[in-house]
């Protein structure tokens, strides 16, 4: 059935193939209770299921008689009818609460006549009492937020959103100092910057994301040259850039073009916060890559003109980021270029290792 297809190929589809069923499968929203799905929703669901089972599953896998490939063969269409959608039939939910059980059933006295009824009148009052006492804190912290803000309006000050920024506690680093990072050479020459300046350095921003059909979600954004002492931890964004020509999508609608960056750092401004990228840019995908048909964007890294350095930057504001992006690096380009056993170009990594490595976005993960 796959003809002379690579048989890495092969299994990438498999995985590929995989994900886009389970993301269906999944309902990727952001409620607890996902609305029902529709009849025509469901039966699409049953077909899109048995095709994955008869033309990837089994012509690479060779047959598999397990339970989970029976109900995704049979039994999608008459789950959806009796839950509503297949996620309401999750229990992952209630056998989580397990872990706080544990602890009052290794003070019953374990007997099985009456140990259920032990563990339900003290764990469930607990947890009551615990909410009630959260929910009393929470409110006291509020009402005693309200009372310092209209003291500082009293006095003058300004109550806006922007007290959740304040620059008190946030460290300051020289430019200089900060240049030292991974691709941050030529930092002070692009936000135009003396080496001596010292601005304040954030490891993380918590900011108002986007999907992209426009839903908000709240987001961490990290940018760590030492994270607990295990190495960088650098975030990839999605973000636009003001005053850009919009592109055309379908050949029909218009939307602002959307650019990657890898976030080396992370400034704290009175006016808005600002992350500083090392760019990366669209490519395209080589042959028939099954990634690539199932809508994940290949990338490298932008490399500057002559004379700029090496790495391509551009000092962000947070308003334009859109969201947080999760690559993966393109393992079979880099299988072909430096063997089966490679491992990915580190920041630390000589230039020519790190600009020949490329990137796919991952298209299967939740955040889309």
């Amino acid at each position: 059935m796959w003809s002379n297809t690579p048989y890495g190929d092969a299994v990438t589809a498999l995985f590929a193939e995989c994900a886009v069923l389970y993301a269906r499968i999944a309902r990727w929203t952001t409620v607890n209770t996902p609305p029902p799905m529709t009849f025509s929703e469901a039966s699409s669901l049953q077909i899109q299921a048995a095709e994955f089972i008869q033309l990837y599953v089994r012509p690479i896998l060779d047959d598999i008689n397990t339970p989970k490939i029976h109900k995704l063969l049979r039994h999608i269409l008459d789950a959806i009818r009796l839950h509503g959608n297949l996620v309401n039939g999750n229990t992952s939910s209630n056998e989580s609460r397990h872990k706080t059980d544990k602890r009052f059933y290794r003070r019953s006295n374990r007997s099985a006549a009456s140990f259920t009824a032990q563990i339900a009148r003290q764990s469930q009052g607990t947890q009551v009492i615990l909410a009630r006492n959260a929910k009393l804190d929470a409110d006291a912290i509020k009402r005693d937020k309200v009372r310092r803000a209209r003291r500082s309006a009293a006095r003058g000050g300004q109550v806006t959103a922007l007290g959740a920024r304040s620059l008190r506690g946030v460290s300051r680093v020289a430019v200089g100092s900060l240049s030292r990072r991974p691709g941050l050479a030529r930092l002070s020459v692009v936000p135009g910057l003396h080496p001596d300046t010292r601005v304040p350095v954030l490891g993380r921003i918590v900011f108002g994301a986007k999907l992209d059909d426009g839903t908000p979600l709240r987001q961490i954004v990290r940018a760590y040259s030492t994270f607990r002492h295990r190495g960088a931890w650098f975030d990839v964004v999605r973000y636009t850039v003001a005053g850009e020509a919009p592109v055309a999508v379908s050949g029909i609608q218009l939307r602002p073009r959307i650019r990657y960056g890898e976030v080396r750092a992370l400034l704290r401004y009175r006016e808005e916060d600002v992350a500083v990228v090392c760019e990366l840019t669209e490519v395209e995908a080589e042959g028939d890559c099954p990634l690539a048909e199932r809508g994940c964007q290949r990338l490298r890294w932008e490399v500057p003109p002559p004379g700029n350095g090496d790495w391509a930057l551009r000092v962000v504001p947070m308003s334009h980021v859109l969201r947080v992006a999760h690559i993966a690096p393109d393992f079979a380009d880099l299988t072909l270029r430096c063997g089966f056993k490679a491992l990915p170009a580190r920041h630390t990594s000589p230039l020519v290792d790190q600009r020949a490595m490329r990137f796919f976005d991952n298209a299967f993960f939740p955040w889309d």
